[in-house]
Order: C-alpha cells, then sequence, then structure tokens
C-alpha cells in the first residue's frame, strides 16, 4: 500500500545472498550460523565443481589455471600475496565446469570471503601452503582423476574454513 508506512519482515532465509554480500563488504559480521551454512556450500559446491571440471576441462582451461599457478609462483617468489590469485584459481575451476550458474553462486563467496582472503594470505606460509595445493588440483584435472582431486580439494578447504568460521563471524559459535 503506497504510503503507508514502511513494513519490516523478519530476519531469516528470505535475506538474499546479496545482503550477505554486503554485509561482509561492510564489515558487518555474519551470524556464526551463516557464516558455517557458506562454507558448507561453498564446500558442495566446489566439490561437485571440481568434478565437472575434471570432466568438461578444456585446453584451454588448463591454460588458464596453469597461467594463474605461474602468477601465483611469481607472487610468492616477489613476498606478494596470493590473496586475489586464490579466488582466481578457484573459480578458474569452476569454470571450467561450463556451468554459468554456478560460477555466479560460487563468485558470491568470494566477493564475501575478499577482506578476510586480504588477512589469511598476509602469512607468506599461508600463500606457499595454498600454492602446493593449487598445484595438485591442476594435476588431478589436466589427469581427470576427479576423486583424487576431490580428496585434495577437501584437505585444502578444511584449514581455511576453520580459518573463516573462526574471524568471519561474531557471537556463540564463532570458533
Amino acid at each position: 500500500r503506497p504510503k503507508s508506512g514502511v513494513y519490516l519482515q523478519p530476519y531469516g532465509a528470505e535475506r538474499s545472498i546479496e545482503a550477505m554480500v554486503l554485509f561482509a563488504e561492510t564489515n558487518t559480521p555474519l551470524s556464526a550460523a551463516e557464516v558455517a551454512q557458506s562454507v558448507e556450500l561453498r564446500s558442495v559446491l566446489e566439490g561437485e565443481a571440481l568434478r565437472l571440471a575434471c570432466l568438461r576441462r578444456t585446453p584451454e582451461d588448463l591454460q588458464r589455471l596453469q597461467a594463474i599457478l605461474d602468477q601465483s609462483e611469481a607472487a610468492i617468489a616477489s613476498g606478494g600475496t596470493l590473496a586475489d590469485l586464490d579466488a582466481e584459481f578457484h573459480k578458474a575451476i569452476v569454470a571450467a565446469t561450463k556451468n554459468d550458474v554456478l560460477l555466479r553462486f560460487i563468485n558470491v563467496f568470494y566477493r564475501m570471503s575478499r577482506q578476510r582472503r586480504q588477512i589469511y594470505f598476509d602469512t607468506p606460509l599461508q600463500g606457499k601452503r595454498s600454492h602446493a595445493q593449487h598445484l595438485q588440483l591442476y594435476r588431478a584435472i589436466e589427469q581427470r582423476d576427479a576423486e583424487g582431486g576431490l580428496q585434495i580439494l577437501r584437505r585444502h578447504l578444511k584449514g581455511v574454513d576453520t580459518y573463516f568460521r573462526m574471524f568471519f563471524s561474531e557471537g556463540p559459535g564463532a570458533e
């Protein structure tokens, strides 16, 4: 009803994913449940993306992944950060699925986590560890080894997800 006032909806599942991105970009903490659910969704989507990438990847996809790995190696050698290159690598895996909608969903997580990735990759050891695991993921995709790749991806995401659960939210259960 026009000009009848402002009405608020209860906070909950109706909240858009865009609102979560806005909260993250403005340093407004997400709830512990939202973080846990985001991490869980990322794991599910990226696991399936890896499987599909092993099936559908093209030589061009491999070239794109290798280019990102080369840039990552140069960044490590120069003392730079892998924060943006990490996101680019994971999004390139999803792009290799040839599923643009899946890529849009994954892109939301990487937009939400941009500032936290900057902090996470501030430690050179994190970049070296991540790069080594990216090399393993590349080889699995190159060899179309979905099962081996999924094992590597699970190990890769486990430590990162723990970090995001700790620092992406506030309140009870954030740890």
